[in-house]
């Protein structure tokens, strides 16, 4: 199982690091993109479907996030306000990346229905 993931966030230093290193290390289990604006967003989550995505509340508001089985609200202390108002389980944002792969694969799995294939399951292929 590959699973298809989406960094959303406005930081480029931030979506550059992140999708580098699990695209380096990771690449066997996580195809990754990324986008930094919220009207590429929009654009992709038409075109496309996610298995997750690791969403900033910046780009997540007035967005539709059907298209992705996981959406994870990516927070840190200093953004605590804005991420406050949203309803999608957060994952600290500066914290290793091998942490945020480990707990995006653990969600993942725990996402999957009982007894579901996961190879007819990712990307949203539900059998």
């Amino acid at each position: 199982m590959k699973i298809k993931l989406l960094i959303a966030t406005d930081d480029a230093d931030y979506a550059e690091h992140s999708s580098g290193c699990i695209s380096e290390h990771h690449s066997d289990v996580i195809d990754v993109s990324v986008c930094r604006t919220r009207e590429h967003l929009q654009r992709l989550l038409i075109a496309q479907r996610f298995d997750a995505a690791l969403l900033e509340a910046s780009m997540a508001k007035s967005v539709d996030l059907s298209a992705i089985n996981l959406p994870l609200l990516l927070w840190s202390e200093e953004e605590c306000a804005s991420a406050g108002s949203f309803e999608l389980k957060k994952i600290n944002k500066y914290q290793r990346i091998s942490s945020i792969v480990a707990e995006l694969l653990e969600l993942c799995a725990k996402t999957l229905p009982e007894g579901c294939d996961p190879e007819q399951y990712c990307q949203g292929r539900k059998s």
